[in-house]
């Protein structure tokens, strides 16, 4: 009968063993799906980070090349701009001197006409 007692005990103490490390084991499943889903979030973090990132870039090099295509395009209007005056002066500086010419030509004929006369 104390035998009896002495194994039903052991027994006990055996099952309240296993019961302990199937709970452990069971709490170490749980932190590992913890720490999983943790290191999963970081990546998914770091990814989305390193999504910004290549956007913010991608958008800064697109309005730098916006910026410099409003640059060559202004440039472009300024050379037709320029080129428009200096023809606009180059037609001045004709007539100007078709007008002297003309001019000349008059004082000639006027004074060709005044010898004739003479």
């Amino acid at each position: 009968r104390m035998m009896d007692q002495m194994k039903q005990r052991e027994e006990e103490k055996k099952q309240l063993f296993i019961q302990r490390e199937e709970e452990a084991q069971e709490r170490l499943k749980h932190l590992a799906a913890i720490r999983a889903a943790e290191e999963e979030y970081k990546k998914k973090e770091a990814a989305e980070r390193e999504e910004a990132r290549v956007h913010a870039v991608m958008r800064a090099a697109a309005e730098e090349e916006n910026r410099k295509n409003a640059l060559l395009e202004k440039q472009k209007h300024d050379e037709e701009n320029l080129r428009k005056l200096q023809e606009v002066k180059r037609q001045e500086m004709m007539m100007q001197q078709e007008k002297e010419r003309l001019k000349k030509q008059d004082k000639m004929d006027a004074i060709s006409r005044l010898k004739r006369i003479e």
